[in-house]
This record gives structure tokens, C-alpha cells and sequence, in this order.
């Protein structure tokens, strides 16, 4: 315990405390740290909006001319002006050609020099003393093609057309199914057929 002599700091009695003093300027910013550990990837967010569709682009350049597909120039139109008689078994009688390519006319028949398709129009003249039964057909090689029957008439004539595939050496031939019935030569050919390759 302090003998009290008004001069050593424990018999010291302090004053009152002052008014705290303003702030002081901020200091200078320290130097940075080191960077810390990357953290864990976040999940993908979702896929946002499309954006709108960008200008078309130039056009590119032409492309190489491809091959020449084939020509097909295989024809041929026939006729026959002269009056004759439709019987079963004997060819309806084609006598004239009008045109022709790469066909010709054999016997009143037209032999097929490359297979292909062909289109083909067909038919015969008036009828007058025509019955039930009377028809025109269309033979390949001597053989009724299915469909092609047609029946002639006694006050009109009777035409058709079809499409046939054909072997190169086919024999086509229009024939009657008739009992020696007389075709007119009245205001067109007695019979007449025509005959295009289409591929």
C-alpha cells in the first residue's frame, strides 16, 4: 500500500475522459492475397431461348453438269386406208407408215428393237355388221396382253391406249377376235397404230 505523497502515479487521481478525437484517414489498401482454391462446379443451368435465325448464307457454286440420260427416239405411227376384214386369227392388216423411228412393220406386225416401256394407241375403224363378241387386242409374240380387248362397234370406231414393257425381239401385232367381219373405209383409216418408247 502506497504512503500517499500526491506524487507517485497511484496517488495520482485522474481527470475526466476527453471527447473521442474524428476519425483518421483511411490508409492505404494493403497488397492482395493469394487466390484461394477453385470451388466445386455449379450445376448446368437450364437451356435458354433459341435465337433467331441468322442471315441466309451465299449461294454455293454450281455443281458438275451430270451425265446425258438417254434419248429415247424409238417411234413409229402406221395405218391401213384400204378395206378389209377383221377375222380371228389373222392380224388386223397395217399397211402405211405415217413416221417412223427405229421401227418398221413386218408382216402387219412391229418387231421391238430395245427393251423399254412403250406407249402404245390402237384401233379400227367402224364395224357396221359388228355382234357381241367382236373385239380388237393387242398381241405380244402371238399372245392376248391382258386388258387390251376392246370391242368393236357397229356405229362408231374403237380406239385404246396402253403402256407396255417390252423385250428387245417382241413381236407386237394387233389382232381380231370377228368371223371375217368388213371394216369401213369411211372417214378414217380401217385400222391404225402407233407406238412411242417412253423409257
Amino acid at each position: 500500500m502506497c504512503n500517499c505523497c500526491n506524487k507517485c502515479s497511484c496517488c495520482i487521481i485522474p481527470g475526466p475522459q476527453g471527447p473521442v478525437g474524428p476519425v483518421g484517414p483511411q490508409g492505404p489498401t494493403g497488397a492482395t492475397g493469394a487466390t484461394g482454391a477453385t470451388g466445386a462446379t455449379g450445376a448446368t443451368g437450364a437451356t435458354g431461348p433459341a435465337g433467331p435465325q441468322g442471315p441466309q448464307g451465299a449461294t454455293g457454286p454450281q455443281g458438275s453438269t451430270g451425265p446425258a440420260g438417254p434419248a429415247f427416239n424409238t417411234f413409229g405411227s402406221f395405218f391401213n386406208p384400204n378395206a378389209q376384214n377383221l377375222t380371228t386369227g389373222t392380224p388386223v392388216a397395217l399397211t402405211n407408215v405415217i413416221t417412223a423411228s427405229g421401227l418398221f412393220l413386218l408382216a402387219n406386225s412391229i418387231v421391238i428393237p430395245a427393251t423399254g416401256s412403250y406407249e402404245i394407241n390402237y384401233g379400227v375403224n367402224t364395224v357396221p355388221t359388228a355382234v357381241a363378241g367382236n373385239n380388237i387386242y393387242l398381241a405380244v409374240n402371238g399372245v392376248l396382253v391382258s386388258g387390251t380387248e376392246r370391242a368393236v362397234s357397229n356405229s362408231a370406231g374403237t380406239s385404246s391406249s396402253t403402256i407396255l414393257s417390252l423385250t428387245s425381239g417382241n413381236v407386237l401385232t394387233l389382232m381380231p377376235t370377228a368371223a371375217g367381219v368388213p371394216v369401213s373405209t369411211i372417214a378414217a383409216p380401217t385400222a391404225h397404230l402407233s407406238i412411242n418408247r417412253i423409257a
